[in-house]
């Protein structure tokens, strides 16, 4: 372990691992590394944005560099890679599709997802994850459009759009998202404009507080506390300020060149800046330290610190913590201090050890409380042994201080320390257990070493995993289960998906199990479309007879309307099959409608046959609406068949209007008539249609006599509509006489004689129609215009003139 001084601050750096791997060339697109020293995943920089011809591959690795497996992505366009909180990796294409693998690099095929339609058809520039509210993880893209999209959780997505920067048609030049009380928003800079985006408001231009004006921004850091944001310019400058852009902190030029790799955080109080060669980390204080990589490097940041990877060593850099710098710091006075040279003389049969014991008798609570901090927060085990002996020495003279902490602390620095080691390889921090993420990974591993001891019952692990559940309820059951059927031990599998709270995670394993039933049954009770989708899909996959299939999902009620619906486009065929099997004559009858529908225009034969089977079987439903209606098709049907061979004419499927009106034009007034009874045409329907005929021969002597007559059923307004339709205007005109008054202004304005119908309207001083005729005048650019709107004036005029 090294310690390099800043000014005000230290800088811990500590090799964790030395490495076997065979990574020579790493860099900030081909590693990254699961939070809380999860799973480490590499892929080479030609997998990005590859063609679909090539295969993209990512490897896992375990934190000492031993390799884990290898993810194929055949024929995906890989654009970026990350790990969420709970180590799920995060492949994400240029056109938005998420595929999601676990640590150990299974697919889980329940949890992919897209970023929308925009992002699939035009395309994504960049992306982002990000941490939210209780351990979820966000997922951020930025389309070819310009346009953000956001997820704030990737277990249950929900997609949602920014607002837009108005009046910038360009991508922004750097972003980031800060999550921060129930609230997500984007930070965006354009050159040297830095702009807010949300969902609910709009764009916010910020004005930013420093006295430096720069040309443009080119990278955007948030530190893990998110209370300060970091700027880095094109210029090597270097600006800190709180994340509501109101406090400054610092400004300062960067050492390293104009190529900046990683632009992070080191913990809350210090950035850390590298090129491909050089490094520098600066504190607020503006107290810079640089040294140099001997090779190509990848850097993740924790909460903590950061983490360094070559390709022969893991090292961790992070800030000292303040307990520490007061016990170790040269000519230290705080208790802390002299507790740990109280206790160091102690050990060295030194009677000045009771000397300094007297100096802190009063200060002996706090001393033992930095001891015990400093303990926690160093990550070398020696210097963790002296630190709580001095800590245990200094309780003999204050026996009740920090009793719980200290006993509790113990345990934990046992359990990190042993898991440090090359046979768990997972070099946790006690921040990190601080996180509930991290303490999802211990009990994790637990359960992990409990599947793997043959020599317990699955009973008794079972019991275990459920009491830790009472105190860790966010413990994945399913996990563990995925582990025991790894181990071949399937009946522990099954026990624990009992338990399992998470419908999806649980039928997934239930699928891995052939438990095909259960799994249907679970999937049904989620009510959960998609997931009962995808169990279906999976069973027709998975069995060799279809029938057996539709045997097993009749027992469940939401899968089988939701298969219905399924096969209803994909196999048509086999929805007629269990429309049979099951007695469902109504499906059976929508069915034979909608063949009828579909079949060809040349095939009568076939578009009768299947009316006639859909009559049947509405009939044997006793839909009787339904079967009187079909039975006049069938009849309609029968009749436009003959027609047809008699016309020569294209008359199946026409409407019964277009039918009767054909029979008109061929002087079929007697077979059009009996079509009337048949059919039960009302008489005014009837000679609606003739009338049209009359007027479509050009009959208008015949059509003029017959209105005169005292029987005629055709309304007026219908008359005038087809006389107009047919530019008869002076016929039309002839019907005013014996129209009543409110037709004789509905046929003036059909007529576009506007200013004769204000007329009208005024007479009856009817408001409404004159205001109604005024806007058509407007709207037709009628010359009347002037007079309708003297007339509505003068109906005002005299309206006032009566009050």
């Amino acid at each position: 372990m090294y310690v390099l001084i800043l000014f005000h601050e230290c800088i811990r750096k500590y090799e964790v691992y030395t490495l076997n791997w065979e990574n020579d060339t790493l860099d900030a697109s081909t590693l990254v590394a699961a939070p809380n020293a999860g799973t480490i995943a590499i892929t080479s920089a030609q997998s990005f944005g590859s063609e679909a011809k090539d295969n993209s591959a990512i490897r896992l690795y375990r934190q000492d560099g031993n390799f884990i497996a290898k993810i194929e992505l055949p024929s995906f366009s890989l654009l970026y890679f990350a790990w969420t909180s709970v180590t799920r990796l995060l492949c994400v294409s240029t056109t938005g599709r998420v595929l999601v693998y676990s640590s150990q690099g299974k697919r889980k095929p329940e949890c992919s997802f897209n970023m929308g339609r925009e992002a699939l058809e035009m395309g994504i520039e960049s992306c982002q994850v990000f941490r939210c509210q209780k351990g979820k993880t966000g997922l951020a893209v930025l389309c070819k459009t310009g346009r953000f999209y956001l997820t704030n959780d990737c277990e249950e997505v929900t997609l949602w759009r920014t607002r837009e920067v108005m009046g910038k048609a360009a991508s922004p030049n750097c972003w980031t998202v800060l999550s921060k009380d129930e609230q997500t928003k984007v930070f965006c800079a354009f050159g040297n404009e830095v702009y807010i985006l949300s969902r609910e408001f709009p764009s916010e231009h910020v004005v930013l507080p420093f006295p430096t004006v720069v040309k443009s921004y080119t990278a955007l850091s948030i530190s893990p506390d998110k209370l300060k944001v970091a700027l880095l310019s094109g210029e090597g400058l270097v600006q800190v300020c709180s994340s509501s852009f109101t406090d400054i902190y610092c400004e300062f030029y960067s050492a390293v060149g104009p190529n900046v790799r990683y632009f992070l955080w080191c913990g809350n109080e210090a950035i850390f800046i590298s090129d491909s060669s050089q490094c520098t980390f600066t504190g607020l204080d503006n107290e810079s330290l640089s040294f140099s990589f001997d090779s190509s490097h990848a850097v993740c940041q924790e909460v903590d610190g950061i983490r360094v990877f070559s390709a022969r060593s893991h090292e961790f850099f992070s800030l000292v913590h303040p307990s520490l710098s007061q016990i170790f710091s040269v000519g230290s006075l705080s208790p802390a201090a002299f507790l740990f040279i109280a206790y160091m003389e102690y050990t060295k049969k030194n009677y000045n050890a009771y000397e300094y014991v007297r100096m802190i008798q009063n200060q002996m609570h706090e001393a033992v409380l930095k001891c015990i901090e400093g303990a926690e927060n160093s990550f070398d085990p020696p210097t963790q042994k002296k630190l709580l002996r001095a800590a245990s020495f200094g309780k003999v003279f204050a026996p009740d201080a920090e009793v719980a902490r200290y006993t509790s602390t113990c345990r934990i620095l046992r359990m990190l320390n042993n898991l440090r080691q090359a046979r768990c390889a997972i070099p946790l921090t006690y921040c990190h257990v601080s996180e509930e993420e991290g303490v999802n990974r211990v009990v994790m591993h637990w359960a992990t070493e409990n599947v793997r001891n043959e020599s317990l019952s699955d009973d008794l692990i079972v019991s275990q995993i459920r009491a830790k559940s009472a105190e860790f309820p966010n413990l994945s059951k399913a996990a563990i289960a995925e582990i025991a059927v790894k181990f071949k031990r399937t009946e522990l599998a099954a026990k624990l998906l009992n338990y399992e709270g998470n419908l999806a995670c649980q039928v997934l394993m239930l699928m891995t199990l052939g438990q095909k039933e259960k799994a249907l049954a679970r999937a049904a009770q989620s009510k959960d479309p998609e997931l009962i989708y995808f169990v279906i899909l999976k069973l027709i996959s998975s069995m060799q007879r279809l029938c057996d299939f539709d045997l097993l999902i009749r027992n469940f009620e939401i899968p089988f309307t939701l298969y219905k619906l399924y096969i209803r486009e994909d196999n048509p065929q086999q929805l007629k099959y269990v429309f049979e099997e099951t007695d469902d004559f109504l499906g059976q009858a929508e069915y034979h409608l909608k063949c009828c529908i579909e079949q060809s225009l040349f095939d009568v034969t076939g578009k009768i046959e299947s009316a006639k089977m859909a009559q049947n079987c509405f009939a044997v439903a006793k839909d009787d609406f339904f079967s009187s209606q079909m039975a006049d098709y069938f009849k309609l049907l029968n009749l436009q068949a003959e027609m047809e061979e008699k016309y020569g004419e294209m008359l199946v499927d026409c409407s019964l209007r277009e039918t009767v009106k054909r029979l008109f034009l061929a002087n079929e007034a007697a077979r059009a008539e009996e079509m009337q009874k048949q059919f039960k045409i009302s008489d005014s329907q009837f000679a609606r249609w003739k009338v049209e005929v009359l007027a479509q021969l050009s009959k208008w002597q015949e059509l003029e006599t017959w209105s005169k007559s005292r029987n005629f059923p055709v309304s007026t307004r219908a008359l005038v509509e087809i006389y107009v339709d047919h530019e008869k205007f002076a016929e039309a005109r002839k019907l005013l006489p014996r129209a009543s008054q409110e037709d004789k202004l509905w046929i003036l304005i059909k007529l576009g004689e506007f200013e004769e119908a204000a007329s009208a309207a005024l007479q009856r001083n009817d408001e409404k129609s004159l205001n109604r005729i005024l806007s058509l005048c407007v709207i037709k650019k009628s010359p009347c215009h002037a007079a309708v709107q003297a007339m509505r004036d003068r109906y005002y005029s005299s309206k006032r003139g009566n009050k």
